[in-house]
């Protein structure tokens, strides 16, 4: 379930350290994971991963990435934070975007679609390890 977006603050703790923010709180089974998701084309700048995994130590919750690709040094520093990299190779856009995303398909041969959630199979995954993790 969400508990928050655009999170600065949480435990009763306010992050001032920097501008940043995680993209979501959300509560699974009474474990708090921070959330950020990167949708983009390329990796998550490392500087902003040690900025939210450390934000995530702060608020004493398991750091949550899902992100298209990543370095596998991104993955092992996320997992060794106690955290899990979720990652899946199609970029999302929204429904609305269906010719742009034909386009870029079609003309740049990129892994596109439109969709109005992330799919199952890729929610399966963190499902399988948030069980084996917390039990």
């Amino acid at each position: 379930m969400p508990k928050a977006k655009k999170v600065k603050e949480y435990n009763d703790k306010k992050w001032e350290k920097t501008g940043h923010d995680l993209d979501f709180v959300f509560m699974r089974d009474g474990v708090a994971y921070g959330c950020e998701i990167k949708n983009t084309l390329g990796y998550i700048d490392k500087e902003e991963l040690d900025v939210k995994l450390e934000m995530c130590a702060y608020f004493g919750i398991k750091p949550f990435f899902i992100m298209r690709y990543a370095p596998k040094t991104y993955n092992k520093l996320i997992y060794d934070n106690g955290g899990f990299a979720l990652i899946f190779e199609t970029q999302i856009y929204e429904l609305s975007q269906e010719l742009l995303v034909k386009k870029i398909r079609d003309v740049l041969g990129l892994p596109v679609i439109c969709s109005k959630a992330i799919p199952d199979g890729i929610i399966d995954r963190f499902e399988r390890w948030h069980l084996k993790s917390n039990v």
